[in-house]
């Protein structure tokens, strides 16, 4: 809905023969408004003649502080073929960019603060053996003496318009495979006049040749993205969600880049301190259930969850939104840098697979409705989903408990919570009730009031 002036009314049209809800979003674009109370007035009426069905007045006190820019790495990674063959597009033309911006500007208005950057199509939910549509914005030519050039014009146009749209980091596609970092991810470049493919699931990610060019072109990607100001802002990663199994392999791949990605932000989702412990990884991006495991014992985290959490935070289709919305609770319990979810919009099936319309389906991922995605494609467009608007609230009720943190300090924010969820405040603390979430939030809020 668009912005109103205080006085202005605005009218929607509903169906009087189906059943649903709307949500109100109160000053979605974070304008800064004058303090005071508010009363807002929602009255349904009938369409022929006017008359009067139900009416409903709600009222809203704005406070004369902001609660001033969330400092969280949010992250929901961003499928590009996906786009494409939703939307019957070809990636990165000029009509796809302009959809793309659509779904960047809908993300960022959510709280999202970070975006999947295929610099190379991501190694992410590909069946060993196959690929996915080629995204690769990175160009690669290979010489006749074998160097690599490299041109980044491409990705410069995408990160200039992630830049435009709120985006503050880019985060790199992952440098190894998934599920332990054994090969390389799919890599075209041009070979004597012919493109093709020069790194895939055939590589040995800890092979000579394969090390060359990580080395050859991460040095000229940080030399050009600080020529044009984005050095201190692209995120990477080596390999997602390795397992004990795949130590050595993780070592070595870490052990191929440590020196060359010495000082720039670098995580990976994974569940195992002892990747930390060793020093394989500088921010691990925990799941939320591991999350007492690392509590204490690391400098900086971030957390993640995938979908399948039956005890913790979570936002699939049929969770009550108060666990979707507690995340911003568990987020600052942690001390948390940010989280990261895999799906924004992930219309497949298992491992990137057909393709569903989360319109007339909820997509029984794993048997997890909803979980792939929280945009909802639209002719030409997108939507959000409820549950984006239960995430931008988690990161505002982060931003609040912050806020609240410079008046009374840490421990006095902490204490506040566990005393009001009855003596815990941790991963496994959930809301009963939507009403419970939304007197936590109000108590929040009461307690910043006390000091303005």
């Amino acid at each position: 809905m668009p912005y109103y002036e205080e006085g202005e009314k605005h009218t929607l049209l509903a169906s009087g023969k189906a059943t649903g809800a709307l949500l109100f979003t109160v000053n979605e674009e974070e304008r800064e408004l004058p303090a005071g109370d508010y009363t807002l007035r929602v009255e349904i009426v009938e369409l022929k003649g006017g008359a009067l069905v139900a009416e409903k007045e709600f009222s809203l006190r704005v406070l004369p502080r902001s609660l001033g820019k969330s400092k969280l790495i949010y992250t929901n990674w961003f499928h590009y073929d996906c786009l494409a063959d939703f939307h019957g597009l070809v990636p990165f033309t000029d009509e796809y960019y302009a959809l793309l911006e659509k779904y960047f500007r809908q993300a960022t208005r959510h709280g999202q603060s970070m975006i999947l950057t295929p610099a190379f199509t991501p190694a992410l939910d590909t069946p060993v053996g196959g690929e996915r549509m080629r995204v690769q914005l990175v160009g690669i030519t290979v010489g006749a003496d074998g160097e690599y050039r490299f041109d980044f014009s491409r990705l410069e146009r995408f990160m200039r318009l992630a830049d435009a749209c709120g985006f503050t980091y880019f985060e790199h596609c992952h440098l190894f495979s998934q599920w332990g970092a054994a090969h390389a991810p799919n890599i075209y470049a041009t070979v004597a006049g012919e493109e093709r493919r020069i790194f895939g699931w055939e590589t040995d990610a800890a092979g000579e040749e394969y090390g060359k060019f990580l080395r050859a072109y991460l040095t000229e990607l940080l030399a050009w993205s600080g020529k044009i100001g984005y050095g201190d802002r692209i995120f990477f990663h080596i390999s997602d969600e390795p397992s004990a199994e795949h130590e050595e392999s993780y070592r070595r791949a870490v052990a191929a880049v440590a020196d060359l990605l010495a000082g720039n932000p670098c995580g990976d989702a994974l569940s195992h301190y002892e990747y930390y412990e060793k020093g394989y990884v500088a921010l691990p991006i925990v799941h939320t259930l591991r999350a007492p495991d690392f509590d204490g014992r690391c400098d900086s985290m971030m957390l993640y969850y995938t979908g399948g959490e039956g005890r913790s935070a979570n936002r699939r289709i049929d969770d009550a939104p108060a666990r979707t919305r507690i995340l911003g609770l568990h987020l600052y319990r942690y001390g948390a840098r940010g989280f990261l979810h895999w799906g924004y919009n992930f219309y497949y099936g298992n491992m990137a697979s057909g393709l569903f319309d989360p319109h007339a389906e909820p997509c029984f991922y794993k048997n997890m409705p909803g979980v792939t995605y929280l945009a909802y494609p639209t002719q030409g467009g997108v939507t959000p989903s409820l549950r984006e608007k239960y995430m931008k609230e988690a990161i505002n009720d982060h931003r609040a408990l912050c806020l609240l943190e410079e008046y009374i300090g840490r421990e006095g924010v902490l204490a506040l919570c566990r005393d009001f969820f009855g003596g815990t405040a941790d991963y496994l603390t959930i809301p009963a009730t939507a009403t419970e979430m939304l007197a936590f939030r109000e108590l929040i809020n009461r307690e910043i009031e006390k000091h303005l």
